[in-house]
């Protein structure tokens, strides 16, 4: 919705002739245009959340299975988050009942 809503806001800038200044990360750049980010991307925004993923990546490596895996986190992740208010926001319909894979 963020992506469509800066769409929406650089089409109606380039028809009415306005300047929009807006310094955005290559990330955000990058997925507005259609390209894939890279993990240096993920990091200049993010470096903690770069840094679990390529923990979680690393885990075969040090001999953890993907069964092993799965067991630990069965029945605890699902597509849904609890927002600071304390509502829950499903990330698709039906998202709490939807385990993360």
């Amino acid at each position: 919705a963020l992506f469509r809503f800066v769409g929406l806001l650089m089409g109606a800038c380039a028809r009415s002739d306005e300047s929009l200044c807006i310094n955005l990360p290559p990330l955000v750049w990058k997925r507005l245009v259609g390209e894939e980010p890279a993990a240096d991307d993920l990091e200049a925004v993010d470096a903690a959340a770069l840094a679990s993923l390529r923990y979680i990546q690393g885990l075969g490596d040090q001999g953890v299975s993907a069964e092993e895996f799965d067991a630990a986190f069965e029945g605890t992740h699902f597509f849904a988050l609890t927002q600071p208010d304390g509502s829950v926001l499903e990330l698709g319909e039906g998202g709490r009942a939807v385990p993360l894979t």
